[in-house]
């Protein structure tokens, strides 16, 4: 499981004096790519199975020398590739966000080094 480490709060009203502006709470889910993150397989993903709760913000960060991506689907010539996320290519410490806006199991790679593979569950 992946932990949960801050909150995000947000109001849906860009008015912050009115009295009918709601504030709501958002988990920030970070899930790291490790040092060594082409060579590491399934294992490039820290947490490489991450659980989270839908609505909630879930942040990938490059902690690796090299640059990467984070795409929805299997491989490269899946044919959903790319469609419920997209990252451009990460620089190192460069980070990508998604917010989980439905329930399912959505497995990711990274463009550039296919072996690296992680899933995200939304509950």
């Amino acid at each position: 499981f992946a932990q949960i480490d801050s909150k995000q709060y947000f109001s849906p009203d860009d008015n912050s004096n009115s009295t009918n502006a709601v504030r709501e709470e958002i988990d920030v889910v970070r899930i790291s790519i490790e040092e060594g993150a082409p060579s590491l397989g399934d294992r490039a993903f820290s947490p490489d199975i991450t659980n989270v709760s839908i609505g909630s913000n879930v942040t990938w960060i490059n902690n690796d020398s090299q640059f990467h991506t984070i795409t929805s689907g299997i491989e490269p010539d899946d044919p959903i590739v790319g469609q419920k996320f997209e990252s451009e290519a990460l620089s190192p410490k460069e980070t990508f966000s998604y917010i989980s806006n439905e329930t399912g199991t959505f497995s990711y790679f990274c463009q550039l080094h296919p072996t690296m593979k992680g899933k995200l569950i939304v509950s």
